[in-house]
Order: C-alpha cells, then structure tokens, then sequence
C-alpha cells in the first residue's frame, strides 16, 4: 500500500510491531528518493520506549535521515495535530492539480 501512496501518516502506540516499522521505513526511503510527498509521524506520549527509540536509530542508519515525530495526548490530541499537519498539503496538493501548464512560445520565453 505505501508504493501506491503519495503520503503516508504513522501513528505509534506503545510498540512498534514488525509490519509497521516496514511500512513506515519503506514510505520514509520513498521520501527520501523523491517517490514519495512526505511522512508524518506520530506517537502516543509517554509511550516511547527501547522499542521506538531502536526503530527511529534503524531509520537513520538505513535512510541517512532523522525522523521527526510529533507526540499526541489522547484521541482529540491527535486529531488536531492531523489536521494542522495535514491542512496544508491537502490544500498545496489541491492547487497544484488545478494549475494548468503554460507553453513556452517558440524562440521565446513565456
């Protein structure tokens, strides 16, 4: 499913389990390739543990890059910081399939 996706958004509860940390390290390598618009990733707060912390140092080490994760309280938490995280592109991504191409005239800048 993260193949066919332009996004991807994580969200972490108290462990990380096997098919998860594939998935979000696949759409993060995806990101990382220009594949993919972006990831976002959350995490229950006062749930991070060895676990997570091992799953964020095996990102680095495979992508050369460093999660950032935003922590949330509960349920209502969360989706507010969706919706401010996810407002924009959602908004961006809208304008841009909208736009419509300009040619450039022969000989000449358009």
């Amino acid at each position: 499913m993260v193949d066919s996706s332009s996004a991807v958004v994580g969200i972490l509860g108290p462990s990380v389990p096997p098919v998860t940390s594939e998935e979000i390290l696949r759409a993060i390598t995806r990101y990382a390739t220009g594949k993919a618009d972006n990831v976002w990733l959350f995490l229950a707060s006062g749930t991070k543990s060895d676990d997570h912390r091992r799953f964020l140092r095996k990102i680095k080490r495979k992508t050369k890059m460093i999660a950032v994760y935003q922590e949330f309280d509960g349920d209502l938490d969360l989706q507010e910081k969706l919706f401010v995280a996810l407002t924009p592109y959602v908004i961006r991504k809208a304008i841009l399939e909208r736009q419509t191409p300009v040619e450039a005239a022969a000989g000449g800048v358009a």
